[in-house]
């Protein structure tokens, strides 16, 4: 979450009163709300103003909102092109920017391919940790963003898989959680060839792939 360079705002007490923007439906409005409630304010003590990230950068930029609420290259743009102040990030308060989710009863029938959508999105990681200047290239050109901001947005991440913790509530919840973007469910699933992609086309799809993510977590059962 970010505040104007001019407007003195280092912490979330200071926004009592004052606007946030956030969009809906994603990880930014999550934020908000924890964050708010983790300074001891309510929705009540301040002014949320849903809006879609481009009209929130806009509205950034002349001063209408005191705080935003945003995820990359939304982040680094506000860095390079506003200078601004970072009150609070995802990490300080646990919060994740992206999800993959698979329904349980479609993990369990194709556990083969789950294996593979890791396994490639694994190499894809490893590929973009020790390829950041070319990532860069491709995703400057994908995205037509600044170099500096594109640069300032993959050179801070490492990129990498881990386990996710098993659900505590139910006894079989499998889950693909990552921090790149939403997979919808599918009554099937494409075929191992599909998969089985050329590095050539595979290093175009980590442009997307990689575009926000830091850390993908999977549990299988």
């Amino acid at each position: 979450m970010w505040s104007a360079k001019k407007s003195g705002i280092t912490n979330i007490k200071q926004l009592k009163g004052k606007t946030i923007a956030y969009t809906s439906n994603t990880s930014s409005q999550y934020m908000v709300l924890k964050a708010i409630k983790q300074a001891g304010l309510s929705t009540n003590d301040v002014k949320l103003k849903d809006m879609a990230q481009s009209a929130a950068s806009v509205a950034f930029a002349k001063g209408k909102i005191a705080a935003w609420a945003n995820w990359d290259p939304y982040t680094a743009q506000a860095e390079v092109n506003y200078g601004a102040n970072m009150i609070v990030n995802g990490a300080k308060l646990d919060v994740n920017n992206r999800d993959y989710l698979i329904s349980s009863s479609y993990a369990q029938e194709h556990t083969d391919v789950n294996k593979l959508v890791v396994k490639y999105l694994g190499e894809e990681m490893d590929w973009a940790n020790g390829h950041k200047s070319k990532l860069i290239t491709l995703m400057v050109k994908a995205l037509k963003l600044k170099r500096t901001i594109v640069a300032k947005m993959v050179n801070r991440r490492s990129y990498a898989m881990e386990p996710s913790p098993r659900p505590k509530s139910r006894k079989s919840r499998p889950s693909l959680t990552s921090s790149t973007s939403r997979a919808s469910r599918r009554s099937k699933l494409p075929s191992r060839r599909l998969i089985t992609v050329s590095n050539r086309i595979r290093r175009k799809t980590a442009v997307v792939i990689l575009l926000t993510g830091i850390t993908t977590a999977v549990n299988y059962s």
